[in-house]
């Protein structure tokens, strides 16, 4: 086990440096000049806008600048925000809070959602409601979170007035994101638990529990389940990181803030280091993901952990 989490420690640190590199380089070649977002229109000398370029770093070459970058982020500095001239690093853990409520609470409705919708739907598969499950999950599964998020608040918002729209707060401003997240994964997750609790019915020690008098539902629940676990673990973790990625989206939608709130805003005004910070965070929190769902696995399955690095 310890074999296993210093291998994929190793690559992680290499995803992040990756990332951070590819991201660096991208917003350098973004049109628009961050010093103009900092003027914020406000008319400007160029000796002024050299001293200001001066002030912020970016009069010197990229790889000066991406070796301060990273040195400061591994002091935990993560530079300052050339709008608000404020520390990214308070910025982002104060956005952090939000963001990870809405990945939990859609996590949360896609495990329990598809996990439930999954199972329901191998016990009767072949019958009709195997049949509306699997026309409703690939229905959620394909629908983007963008448009979930809408439809969510034309009905339930805007007509039905049941729960707040733009900006609302408290768990009933959390409903209507969370579900506009954990329905996508609860449509994923509600077909790789039927498809996995199916392939391993056809398994020798289904046909011995079969043979001793067990009921289909008894099979499926729990020994069934507790097999097919291992893909879903791992899909699981891929959710995961959708949802850390799609909250850039629902937050927007919802006007809440959070962290991809405050990447949206930070890329409008070509703030850098905010950019930086938040990606780096980011990819941080999909390595750590991965981390944990292969030690769950292995955990379940033990021979997960014999896998060969690239596995």
């Amino acid at each position: 086990m310890g074999i296993l989490i210093g291998r994929r420690l190793l690559i992680g640190l290499l995803v992040v440096f990756g990332a951070s590199v590819v991201v660096f380089l991208v917003l350098h070649e973004v049109p628009g000049d961050p010093v103009a977002a900092k003027l914020q229109g406000a008319p400007a000398t160029p000796a002024l806008i050299a001293s200001i370029r001066a002030s912020l770093g970016l009069n010197r070459s990229l790889p000066a600048q991406y070796w301060a970058f990273v040195t400061g982020a591994l002091h935990g500095n993560l530079g300052t925000s050339y709008v608000g001239d404020q520390p990214v690093a308070g910025l982002l853990f104060a956005a952090i809070p939000s963001t990870l409520e809405l990945t939990g609470a859609s996590l949360l409705i896609g495990a329990v959602g598809g996990g439930v919708l999954g199972i329901w739907s191998a016990v009767t598969a072949g019958r009709w409601p195997d049949a509306v499950i699997r026309s409703f999950s690939s229905l959620f599964a394909a629908m983007p979170v963008f448009w979930t998020g809408i439809l969510l608040l034309l009905v339930f918002s805007f007509s039905l007035h049941w729960f707040p729209g733009i900006g609302g707060a408290g768990l009933p401003g959390l409903v209507l994101p969370a579900l506009s997240l954990g329905l996508a994964s609860a449509g994923v997750l509600a077909r790789v638990v039927r498809t996995s609790m199916l392939e391993i019915v056809d398994e020798p020690f289904v046909g011995m529990l079969a043979a001793k008098g067990l009921s289909r539902l008894r099979i499926l629940v729990p020994h069934v389940t507790r097999s097919a676990l291992v893909p879903v673990v791992a899909v699981l973790g891929l959710q995961l990181g959708e949802a850390l990625a799609g909250a850039v989206v629902t937050e927007t939608v919802f006007s809440r803030t959070g962290v991809g709130r405050l990447l949206v805003t930070a890329i409008e005004n070509k703030d850098y280091p905010i950019v930086q910070g938040v990606m780096v965070f980011i990819a941080v929190g999909l390595v750590l993901v991965n981390i944990v769902v292969d030690v769950g696995q292995a955990l379940i399955d033990p021979r997960v952990g014999l896998a060969p690095a690239g596995a």
